[in-house]
Formats: structure tokens, C-alpha cells, sequence
């Protein structure tokens, strides 16, 4: 960290105007903050540390660079300039010799020795031991070594340097991001270092100047006055010294001092003339003004200052805005305005100066005519005497001034200094472990969630129970497993597997119609669908088998009279004749009732396709012939058409005492849920609840049939037959360990996409045990 100060004062600032005058401090900071970050810094920085060869060591996944190299030191006595960045392989061999070559494979090695130069392409360059020794201290394997030259990498350092200003305080703070901290501690030190110095040479700049634009008027003096010596020394010698009367030395005392006074103000216009130069060839850099007297150069060093001031605001701006920008051509206008001030003062100034040097040649044309009365040898000892005191005069004058400026030089003192040197931190800046922990877990989470989100929002299909109860005011009796058999899609699968979870769901929707009929006399049950393929036929048959195994005696009736599939289910029914035929009148009732190889289980099918289904549907036979079917069988259960695409169902509806609408899950669409809504307000169609079909509880799409808090999931909603908690096995899960050898067919956990880290904990929590021996 740096502390800068814009200006501190000194003796020189009161002897002359030396120019670097910063202005306002904040763009003092502004603009030191650039120069900072200047590639010009970075090389004189880099060449001071002296890398201009860097060392990497190739490991078994990445090559890392070595510093420092303590191993060994590269010196370049000779760099072709037309290719000064190369790079060569460096391998131990012994203390005494190393082997160069250029790529893996080793081909053109060449073996030296420590301290012998020898030739690389077009360059010459010398490997050194540490330390001035003779020979390696240990064997470094193979070093790359790569040689940049500081112009070529000094744009790296510079561009990777943060410079901040410390808010409210004339502090800037440097860091470096660099995969090698030290190298990175090191280059801030020595930079700070290397800044301080290059501060107090600016500064010094102006003197310097000063005192060589003196030197260069001494040294021509001072061969002036040796040269008015031997001439006035010869020419007293030939004439035998000649003496000058006392008027004659009175005017030549008086001569001298115009002279001297007039060659003081040639110098001073030569110093104007210079500024005026520097006005019109400097754009972005402040300008360095040199006057011995401030009584002699008026307002200058005030306009001076602002002049640089709009400067050093103009590079400010252009950093952060365009020039075409309201604030640039505001800056852009003052600093003509004030360049303009400036020349027309320079022009007065001169102009004054310059009547001084007339006024000034008039007295000394005066006194020369005076001196032109005396006699031809006196003068000329007078002109080589007056052309001797004259420069004398100057000399003197020109001396005291140098002597001036050189003790102030003396006295500048840096306007940085370190208030802290930089660090090598103790870990990695970057990558930062906890923040890459913290945002990989935030974005698993974020992406999981939002894909749940965004599958819900996008996938159209129901997936599970809980979307049904998002949709629906209609509770929810019961989910039904999917079946992964190759079996016929309308086998019965209940009387086949009856300790199967399909099983047992179905024996879970039975139980939840048990108790809505608990004393009550509901015997007909209603099966129907929104369209096709949604499972009404193969839930309708099913739930018919479970009652069958309560000793219920229970008959089905295919009322789906466009596309009649019960039939399709049993080996030795028939559909050629049924309710068609019966309610035209061509059959009787026990010529339609059709008796399956299940005890307790009848069936009537639809019959041959009828012209005009729901007409047949909506005849006092059909209500008659439940009424009579009612004394004879427990239970009714009747396959309707799809709601959603006939209005057959809506007859038969209006006729059940319950009446089960099936949605297959990830088949059925999100708008199918609503409809039983629809059907309950419009049609006034009591007592219909939802089932769900074809829940698959491996899917990714969803975790488990009962993923809520309804255990078993027979029943939705609050309180009475559908509080929470369901009929199921106390409220576990079926897709849990909890049903193990309840079923026959368990399910295969190794399908679900998160058996293996189920296994991986499962195991971790077992331990080994003994067999018992019985």
C-alpha cells in the first residue's frame, strides 16, 4: 500500500515554476493510478528484478512455474533482437553439466558446462551456479526455460495489477493475481520501490534541466571570459600597458552593467521562447516551465497550473467516457480557452522583454558614443575590458542561480512512501473453496428445484396424485401400480397375483368404497374415463375380482356400447350377445348374464354396436334391469364410455350410486382433472371420486405413489372416510423397505435411479454377522 501526497514543498518551488503541478488531488490519484498500471513501469520494474527468464517444471498433470530458481541463473551475453523470446528444455546431468534441447523427444541435445557460454540459435547466452559456485547443489531433473523480453512481458504484469484508491485518503492500495504468490509479493515490492525513486526523478526533472540549460550558458561564458583575458593580456603587453583615464572607466563600469543587464534578459527570452515551444508540441502531458525571477514572468506559473490541471482531467475522463462526451468537450473547451490566455500572455511577455532589450541597446548605443572620442588604443582595451566584466557579470549571475537550484534538488523528497509492503497471502485467492462449494451446492439445488418447477409448468401430463389434489376439488380414492407384465393388458391380474402391490392397491380402493357404502345400500358402481386408454375396462375388472374375494357376488356390465372390451378379458365370454340385445328385446336377462371360470364373478357385455347408443342407455329397461340385477348380486360394476367423448357415460352416471373417474398417470392430461368438477356442478353427478391409474414408482418424474402425507393414499381431502393418513399399512410407504415380504412381487429397487446411493448407505450402516447355526 502507498501513501501519495501531490506536491511537497520545497526551496525550489520558491526560486522557479519547475512544472509536474498535479492541480486537484483527486485526479492526482486518478492519473498516478494509471501511471501505475503503465507497461513503461512493468518493464523498468521487471528489468530491476532482473526476470527475464522464467522457469517452469512439468509435472504429471500440469506444469507449474518455479520460483525462485535456486537451482541454477541464466545470463544473456548476446540476444539476436529479431527473435528475443525462446524457450529451451534444461536437463541435470551432473554438478558439472547440463544438456539443452528443445522438445520432448530430446533430439539435438548438446551437453555444457557450468560457466561456459555457448551459442542457442542466434543467441549467446551462460548458465551460472547459484551463488558464483562451480557446480549444481542438487540434481533439478529437467527446468523449461522461457526467456521474454521485458517489453514483451511487461504488458502482462502491468495489465494484471488492481489499483485501488482507498476512499477519503490519499492511500492506493496494488495487488497482483499471479499463480505464484511469492513471485507476485516480490514484483509489488519491488515496484513500490522502483515507483518511489521514479517519483523523486520526476520531481528532480525540472532542476535538472534547469542546471543544464545554466551549464550550457557557463560553458560559453567561460570561453568567452578566457578569451576577453588573453586578448586584453596581449594587448596591454604590445602597447606597453596602456592606461584608461577615469571617465573613460566610469563608462565602461556603466557600459558593462547595461551589457550584463541586457544578455539576462536575451537569457530569460530564450526561457519564454522554450515555453512557447512546449505549448504548442504538448497535448497529454504537463509542461515544465523554468523562470529564475516570478516578478518577470507575471501570471504564467498560475495559468500554467491550470493549464496542466485540465491536463490531467482530460486523461482522467477519456478513461472512463468518450471524447465525444458532455463532460470531455466541456474540459476540452476550458483547456483551449486557457491555452489561448497562455499564448497571449507569452506574446505580452515578450513583447515587454523585448522593449526592455531596446530601451537597454538605446542606453548602451549612448554610452558607446561617449566612448567614441577616445583615441583608437584606449578603445579597444575598453571594448575587451567591458566584453570581460560583461561576462564575468553573467557568469557570476548564472552560478549563483545554478548553485541555488542545486541545493534544492538536494532537498526534493519523494511524494510516495510504503505504508505497507506486500504479503505473500497464506492460501489461494482464487479458486475460493468455500464460495465453489457454496455456489456448486446453490446451483445443484437451484437446477434440481427448477426443473421440478419447470417440468411441472411445461410437462403437461399428470404425473402423481398430489397434482390431481392441485387441480381438483374431487378427492382422490386411490392410486393404482403399474403393472410391468407382457400379460394381456385386461388380464386379471388380481386373481393371478394376489399378494402383489397391484393387489393390494386395489384392495385399498375396495376398502375405500366399503366404507363410503358402510350402511348404506350403494351397489352400483360406475367406471368411467375421459378417453380411451386410461384404464376404466382393466380397473373395472379388476376391482369386480377383489370383491369376489370378500365372497361378494358381483357382476360387471359393459355399457361401453361403441368400443365394448370386457369380453376381451375372459376366455369363455362372448359379446355377440348382451345389454344391446337385451334392452331391444331380443334376449332375456339370464340368456346376457355370462358366468366366468371366477367363482362369484358374471358378466354382460355390451353386445353387437347399436346405432343409437345413449338412446338405448337412457330406457325405464336399463333403469329396471339394475333394479333387478340389485337383489340378486352384492355389487354392480359397470365399464362406461369416456366422458370426454360421448355422453353415454352421463345416463349411466346419473343411475350409480358411486362413480369412479380413472386418470392414468404421466398418459392423462392436466385439464382431464378438472372435469369430474365440471360433471359434479353441471351435471349434478353425486358421489364421484378419482382414481389414478398406472402409477409407475420408478420413474424419474416422481419418487413414490404415496409421496405425501396420506401413508397408505387411499383418500384426500379432511376428515371422514378421506382424512389424511389413509388405510393403508399404517401409513408406510409401499415403495420403502417397510413392505418387505408382504408381496410377492417387491419391487426392484436396483430400477430406481437412486438405488445406488441407497445401496452405498445401506451398506455403510450394516455390519457382519455370524451364521447361525440350528
Amino acid at each position: 500500500m502507498l501513501k501519495l501526497d501531490d506536491e511537497k514543498p520545497t526551496q525550489i518551488s520558491d526560486i522557479f515554476k519547475y512544472g509536474r503541478t498535479s492541480g486537484k488531488f483527486d485526479n492526482f490519484l486518478k492519473t498516478e493510478s494509471e501511471a501505475i498500471r503503465s507497461p513503461k513501469y512493468a518493464e523498468k520494474t521487471l528489468a530491476l528484478m532482473g526476470l527475464e527468464y522464467t522457469f517452469f517444471v512439468k509435472g504429471n498433470f500440469v506444469t507449474t512455474q518455479q520460483y525462485p530458481n535456486t537451482h541454477f541463473k541464466i545470463v544473456s551475453l548476446q540476444i539476436d533482437s529479431s527473435q528475443p523470446n525462446f524457450s529451451f528444455n534444461l536437463e541435470y546431468l551432473t554438478p558439472e553439466s547440463f544438456q539443452i534441447f528443445e522438445s520432448e523427444t530430446k533430439n539435438e541435445k548438446r551437453v555444457h558446462k557450468i560457466g561456459e557460454p555457448f551459442a542457442y540459435r542466434n543467441h549467446l547466452i551462460m548458465v551460472e551456479a547459484p551463488n558464483g559456485g562451480n557446480t549444481f547443489t542438487s540434481d533439478f531433473g529437467t527446468v523449461i526455460c522461457n526467456r521474454s523480453s521485458y517489453e514483451n512481458a511487461a504488458p502482462g504484469y502491468a495489465g494484471g495489477v488492481n489499483v485501488e484508491i482507498v476512499k477519503g485518503t490519499s492511500l492506493i492500495s496494488l495487488e497482483l493475481t499471479h499463480e505464484v504468490p511469492q513471485l507476485a509479493s516480490d514484483y509489488l515490492n519491488a515496484f513500490a520501490k522502483f515507483y518511489i525513486t521514479e517519483t523523486v526523478n520526476n520531481k528532480s526533472q525540472a532542476a535538472q534541466q534547469t542546471i543544464d540549460f545554466i551549464d550550457k550558458q557557463l560553458m560559453e561564458i567561460t570561453n568567452k571570459v578566457q578569451q576577453n583575458e588573453f586578448e586584453l593580456s596581449d594587448l596591454k603587453s604590445k602597447n606597453n600597458g596602456i592606461e584608461i583615464d577615469a571617465v573613460a572607466s566610469t563608462q565602461v563600469a556603466k557600459l558593462a552593467g547595461l551589457e550584463s543587464e541586457k544578455n539576462i534578459l536575451l537569457i530569460k527570452q530564450d526561457m519564454i521562447n522554450n515555453l512557447q515551444k512546449s505549448l504548442f508540441e504538448s497535448k497529454d502531458s504537463p509542461i515544465n516551465f523554468i523562470a529564475f525571477d516570478k516578478e518577470d514572468v507575471e501570471n504564467i506559473p498560475s495559468l500554467l497550473q491550470n493549464y496542466n490541471d485540465l491536463v490531467l482531467t482530460r486523461v482522467s475522463l477519456l478513461q472512463r467516457n468518450t471524447a465525444q462526451s458532455a463532460v470531455a468537450i466541456e474540459n476540452e473547451t476550458k483547456l483551449k480557452e486557457t491555452r489561448t490566455i497562455l499564448i497571449r500572455t507569452i506574446k505580452s511577455l515578450t513583447d515587454k522583454i523585448n522593449s526592455r532589450i531596446a530601451f537597454t541597446n538605446k542606453r548602451i548605443a549612448d554610452v558607446n558614443a561617449i566612448l567614441g572620442s577616445i583615441p583608437m588604443r584606449q578603445r579597444m582595451v575598453i571594448n575587451i575590458l567591458r566584453d570581460f566584466k560583461v561576462n564575468e557579470k553573467v557568469y557570476t549571475y548564472l552560478f549563483e542561480k545554478k548553485l541555488e537550484t542545486s541545493i534544492s534538488k538536494s532537498s526534493i523528497t519523494p511524494n510516495a512512501a510504503i505504508v505497507q509492503a506486500s504479503q505473500t497471502p497464506s492460501w489461494p485467492i482464487y479458486p475460493n473453496t468455500n464460495q465453489s462449494y457454496s455456489l456448486a451446492w446453490l446451483l445443484g439445488l437451484g437446477i434440481g428445484v427448477g426443473s421440478i418447477v419447470l417440468s411441472r409448468l411445461v410437462y403437461q401430463k399428470i404425473p402423481d396424485k398430489e397434482t390431481i389434489e392441485s387441480l381438483s376439488n374431487v378427492p382422490v380414492l386411490g392410486v393404482v401400480k403399474k403393472i410391468k407384465t407382457e400379460d394381456n393388458e385386461y388380464d386379471i391380474y388380481t386373481f393371478r397375483n394376489p399378494k402383489s402391490v397391484f393387489t393390494e392397491s386395489i384392495r385399498g380402493i375396495r376398502t375405500g368404497i366399503s366404507f363410503i357404502s358402510k350402511g348404506k345400500d350403494k351397489k352400483v358402481i360406475c367406471v368411467t374415463s375421459t378417453v380411451s386408454g386410461e384404464g376404466k375396462t382393466f380397473c373395472t375388472i379388476n376391482l369386480a375380482s377383489s370383491f369376489t374375494m370378500l365372497n361378494k357376488k358381483v357382476i360387471i356390465i359393459g355399457c361401453d356400447l361403441r368400443r365394448p372390451k370386457v369380453h376381451l378379458s375372459f376366455g369363455n365370454i362372448t359379446n355377440s350377445i348382451g345389454l344391446t340385445t337385451y334392452l331391444i328385446g331380443k334376449s332375456s336377462l339370464d340368456e346376457i348374464i355370462q358366468h366366468t371360470e371366477y367363482p362369484n364373478l358374471d358378466v354382460i357385455t355390451a353386445g353387437p354396436t347399436p346405432p343409437n347408443p345413449a338412446e338405448l342407455l337412457q330406457t325405464d329397461e336399463m333403469r329396471d334391469l339394475l333394479e333387478t340385477l340389485k337383489s340378486t348380486y352384492d355389487y354392480i360394476l359397470i365399464d362406461s364410455a369416456p366422458v370426454g367423448l360421448v355422453s353415454d357415460s352421463l345416463i349411466i352416471m346419473g343411475m350409480a350410486d358411486i362413480n369412479l373417474y380413472v386418470i392414468r398417470s404421466q398418459y392423462s392430461r392436466r385439464d382431464f382433472a378438472v372435469i369430474p368438477d365440471r360433471l359434479k356442478a353441471d351435471s349434478n353427478i353425486k358421489n364421484i371420486y378419482i382414481l389414478l391409474n398406472a402409477f409407475d414408482t420408478s420413474s424419474v418424474v416422481y419418487s413414490s405413489i404415496y409421496k405425501s402425507n396420506q401413508g397408505g393414499g387411499y383418500h384426500s381431502g379432511s376428515g371422514g372416510y378421506y382424512g389424511k393418513g389413509g388405510y393403508g399399512y399404517y401409513g408406510r410407504k409401499y415403495t420403502d423397505s417397510y413392505y418387505s415380504g408382504y408381496y410377492a412381487d417387491e419391487p426392484d429397487e436396483s430400477s430406481s435411479p437412486f438405488s445406488f446411493i441407497k445401496k452405498l448407505f445401506k451398506s455403510n450402516g450394516k455390519k457382519k454377522s455370524k451364521p447361525k447355526h440350528e
